[in-house]
């Protein structure tokens, strides 16, 4: 993935939340070391997502104040109510910032029908670029596939080293599996895994690979001893790493169900 090109030569930060005693992933885990962003903050957020207020955000405000930022991309989710948004232009104007971009253009989802499946939405993304170009930038829609986040050759030799050790996988196709979830409520349970994916076996003859952290490579094993075969990397590779793992050309979690 590229630099952003919507300011050529600009300083670019990316601010993104964090709550504050869990081990959620955060955005910069993820992209630090893309050189996609030259600079990373935060802001702590409540269990419901809310902006902890006090000195906490007034800490957040002097930062940006004092970092003379003069544009803000705003890459919030679509949805988004009205009244966050214009709190958030408030709190960033007080900032400093001037240009906005990403505040216009909101597409309105379909509510959830009760007994009725609910209706699919465009990808995140695209609607994300529809709210700039509402905003005046050139932005391109024609390219979904550009998923990647940068990955560099350190990551790739961290894989390297990994797969050294791995036994043959007879050529079978390989699956990632993600069971774990930092979110309780988002964890399928783990006998559907091990049906689904001993279906697959019998079916597609597939290789299962577990992916996620230290805290799921308990339960990767205990999967892997249900299909008598595969791999388990949860623990094992970073975030990073485990993006460039593109062998896998197909990905059940318990995010996706």
């Amino acid at each position: 993935m590229a630099r952003p090109q919507i300011i050529p030569a600009a300083h670019i930060a990316l601010l993104c939340d964090r709550h504050p005693g869990k081990s959620y992933v955060l955005a910069s885990d993820l992209l630090r070391g893309s050189n996609i962003f030259d600079e990373y903050f935060s802001y702590p957020v409540s269990e419901s997502g809310e902006l902890l207020r006090g000195g906490r955000m007034a800490t957040l405000l002097t930062n940006i104040r004092r970092k003379r930022f003069d544009t803000l991309v705003y890459l919030a989710p679509t949805n988004r109510t009205p009244e966050q948004i214009a709190r958030d232009r408030r709190f960033f104007a007080i900032a400093g910032i001037r240009n906005f971009l990403g505040m216009q253009g909101f597409t309105a989802l379909d509510p959830k029908v009760p007994g009725e499946a609910l209706a699919s939405a465009p990808l995140e993304s695209r609607l994300l670029l529809r709210r700039l170009i509402a905003s005046g930038l050139d932005a391109q829609l024609a390219n979904d596939s550009l998923m990647d986040v940068g990955v560099h050759l350190a990551d790739e030799q961290r894989v390297e080293e990994w797969l050294r050790g791995l036994p043959s996988d007879g050529g079978r196709r390989w699956v990632a599996i993600g069971p774990g979830s930092k979110m309780p409520a988002k964890r399928w349970p783990l006998y559907r895994f091990e049906k689904v994916v001993n279906d697959l076996v019998a079916e597609l003859n597939i290789r299962p690979v577990v992916f996620g952290g230290e805290e799921d490579r308990v339960i990767g094993d205990w999967l892997l001893a249900r299909w008598a075969r595969g791999y388990n990397a949860a623990g094992f590779l970073g975030i990073r790493p485990s993006t460039s793992v593109s062998i896998c050309v197909r990905h059940n979690s318990s995010a996706a169900g």
